[in-house]
């Protein structure tokens, strides 16, 4: 197929990589410095797990032009994919799918859908990926062979009572099936999975849950988290238990399903999600798969937090453990001067 990575950030380049793998047509958008370097040395990774080091070389371009792509992954921070609505609607492509941390996935889905003069299937994901950038390559950092949580969007509004399955009836009925298939063709000839959800709207909201906790703890320590306690890793499980909470009384379907009950004080939490991230803090991975995105995209994280508690609204008052955490960081503006 032919496929077009728009950012050649962390994220992006792992997906570059995975899709030349597997033998597409892929072009990376890339701008600045990353495309002159990237025109110049290839796409090189260094891979943290195993240290083997890959260089691809995709097409590399400054803009998406008139060129037809079969799917389009739009690779970028929460706002700056904001900034790139209109060139996706003018894209000739038949699948978008905008992936990282996103709490406006329904507007972008339903303003891509209604003002391309072309239909166009919309999806979302998530790549679990981290990583770091150097003067000369990547340093990624990727459990197993890489995934990517994905989904679309659903119109109506989750129910008490209401079945996870029979809520994406009605994307499972737009031949959904067809668009599915079509996805996991993508990436048949390797083993990067990608992990199906019926609401990435609902996805999204509970991985803010825990992410920006963690964010705020980050920056308390200085985004050095093997200065972490694990009182503070016991206050941010609180805190991420309020905000599902919070959000399952707002309708919001909890994703993956099941998963609070690790955030809640209990057997699960206390035997697998504490220890968990106790390591995490207490290796590298807690750097390159955390606070190293809290020091490279204050921006991003202040945005997200701004926008997570406009959506809680009064709610947020009664979460005691998110306050508190919260309260403890310091301001937005400080954290600007000190990593901008």
């Amino acid at each position: 197929m032919k496929i077009l990575v728009y950012g050649a950030g962390v994220i992006g380049s792992f997906l570059c990589h995975v899709l030349c793998e597997n033998g597409h047509d892929v072009t990376l958008l890339a701008r600045g410095k990353r495309k002159e370097l990237l025109d110049r040395e290839g796409l090189v990774l260094h891979h943290y797990f195993g240290g083997e080091v890959t260089t691809d070389y995709p097409i590399i371009t400054d803009a998406i032009g008139d060129a037809h792509y079969d799917v389009i992954f739009a690779v970028m921070q929460y706002k700056q994919l904001q900034t790139i609505l209109g060139e996706l609607i003018e894209a000739d492509a038949d699948t978008i799918v905008c992936v990282g941390n996103n709490m406006h996935a329904k507007y972008m889905a339903k303003t891509i859908r209604e003002q391309s003069a072309k239909p166009k299937e919309v999806l979302f994901g998530f790549q679990g990926t981290g990583g770091e950038r150097t003067d000369s390559y990547m340093v990624s950092v990727c459990f197993g062979n890489g995934s990517m949580t994905i989904g679309p969007v659903t119109d109506g509004e989750k129910r008490d009572g209401a079945d996870d399955d029979s809520f994406a009836k009605q994307d499972e009925s737009a031949n959904f099936a067809q668009l599915k298939e079509k996805m996991e063709g993508i990436f048949a000839k390797t083993e990067y999975t990608l992990n199906w959800v019926p609401d990435m709207d609902s996805w999204y909201k509970c991985h803010l849950a825990f992410v920006l906790p963690g964010a705020y703890l980050s920056y308390i320590l200085e985004c050095n988290l093997y200065q972490c306690k694990m009182k503070q890793i016991t206050l941010l499980l609180d805190a991420v238990w309020e905000a599902h909470m919070a959000l399952k009384d707002m309708g919001y379907m909890i994703l993956p399903k099941g998963n609070d009950v690790y955030f809640k004080r209990g057997p699960k939490r206390f035997f697998t999600m504490a220890p968990k991230l106790f390591v995490m803090t207490r290796t590298k991975m807690g750097e390159l798969a955390m606070s190293n995105h809290c020091k490279n995209a204050v921006g991003e994280m202040e945005d997200l937090s701004d926008d997570f508690s406009k959506m809680l609204g009064n709610r947020e008052d009664d979460m005691k453990a998110w306050k508190k955490l919260k309260a403890q960081m310091p301001s937005w503006k400080k954290l600007h001067k000190i990593y901008d």
